[in-house]
């Protein structure tokens, strides 16, 4: 790696957590394979989201989030009708596939979807950044709430069995 593209590195870096501290989020060093940074972010909200610039490919900033059922959901989703299982995986899918997110671990047993989105580093504004990372946001909540709304709870339970974000 030459040192113009140690500087890309670091610009393209500082530049995102000077963005999202402005934000309101929270920030730490994060780590990932194959990365040649990564960063643990934190919205106001408690969202994580997970950021970093590819080794291999340097031209290229990952965003990566994950949605964790706990074993009640997971026993709830199981406890419904197979058909109406593969179904709503089905919609999952086609969803998040409309919304140009790629995703892993949309299958019964439902336990954690894993979210991610590319964007790329050539253009990188502070709009298209916060674009992405709101169209990613928007997955993991729908996401969240397709699963509430097919077992019949409210969108958010005050002091009840929370889908954690991570």
């Amino acid at each position: 790696m030459s040192g113009s593209e140690a500087l890309d590195l670091d610009l393209v870096r500082s530049r995102i957590v000077d963005w999202l501290l402005a934000e309101g989020w929270q920030t730490t060093r994060g780590s990932g394979e194959g990365a040649a940074w990564a960063l643990r972010g934190q919205d106001p909200g408690g969202k994580v989201v997970l950021f970093a610039q590819e080794r291999d490919a340097p031209h290229r900033l990952v965003l990566q989030a994950s949605v964790r059922l706990d074993a009640a959901h997971t026993e709830k989703l199981q406890a419904l009708d197979p058909k109406e299982q593969e179904d709503f995986c089905w919609r999952l899918r086609m969803k998040l596939l409309d919304m140009r997110v790629d995703f892993q671990g949309v299958a019964i047993p439902l336990e954690q979807i894993n979210l991610r989105m590319r964007l790329y580093t050539e253009d990188l504004t502070r709009t298209g950044f916060f674009d992405t990372l709101g169209s990613l946001q928007n997955a993991m909540l729908y996401v969240i709430w397709t699963v509430r709304r097919a077992l019949d709870q409210p969108a958010v339970e005050a002091g009840g069995e929370e889908l954690r974000i991570n």
